[in-house]
């Protein structure tokens, strides 16, 4: 009897910038490396040689993908759900999608108002609250899996008392679930936006447990 096939899932890094996450995503994966940037593009073959480096979504097949990951991106696009419909045609059934934005739900928001970090960069276009993201990703046909937190690290919060201690207590929640790699902190509790969406009823999630 034949052996099982070996092909690595495929993944597609949505904004990859220099490739710091490609690098290490292609030690177990097959990757697709995409940025307008083509500076950025010429580091990532630098950074991660065996990554598919492409400026556009129509260089990957329909249904081909096993997962699609977008960190910090979706927030400069003007409409996101665009792009949400795009990685669902591009995602097999059963891919998953997971996605990092600011969460303008969170304390960090309620704590600096005007100050917040979301507000400080003007390509920051798609600020929404938490079921705004949500309703865009299942608009399109996406099942939202898992969405939390990443923790406060926008410190000092509260004027008066010194950065040192609110470091103490702010940090620690954000550094333990960085450490175990899962995402567990209510929304509320972060300064950006965990989401993991899967495609279809039956997801296969052998890449990523959410």
């Amino acid at each position: 009897m034949g052996s099982k096939s070996s092909k690595k899932p495929l993944i597609l890094e949505y904004g990859c910038g220099v490739g710091h996450l490609t690098k290490r995503l292609v030690r177990d994966y097959e990757c697709y490396a995409l940025d307008i940037s083509d500076y950025a593009l010429k580091q990532v073959n630098k950074n991660a040689p065996t990554a598919k480096t492409i400026k556009t979504l129509d260089k990957i097949a329909d249904e081909s993908l096993d997962g699609v990951i977008a960190l910090h991106v979706m927030e400069h696009i003007v409409k996101p759900e665009e792009v949400f419909q795009e990685f669902h045609k591009k995602l097999k059934p059963g891919g998953l999608l997971v996605y990092v934005v600011p969460n303008s739900d969170g304390l960090g928001h309620t704590f600096k108002k005007d100050n917040w970090f979301g507000y400080a960069d003007k390509t920051h276009v798609s600020l929404f609250a938490v079921r705004e993201w949500l309703n865009r990703t299942e608009e399109v046909g996406f099942k939202v899996l898992k969405y939390k937190g990443d923790g406060m690290w926008d410190v000092p919060y509260v004027s008066g008392i010194p950065t040192i201690l609110q470091k103490l207590f702010f940090f620690p929640p954000a550094a333990i679930q960085l450490a175990l790699g899962r995402a567990f902190l209510p929304t509320k509790l972060g300064e950006c936006l965990i989401v993991v969406a899967g495609k279809g009823s039956r997801i296969q999630n052998s890449w990523l447990v959410p």
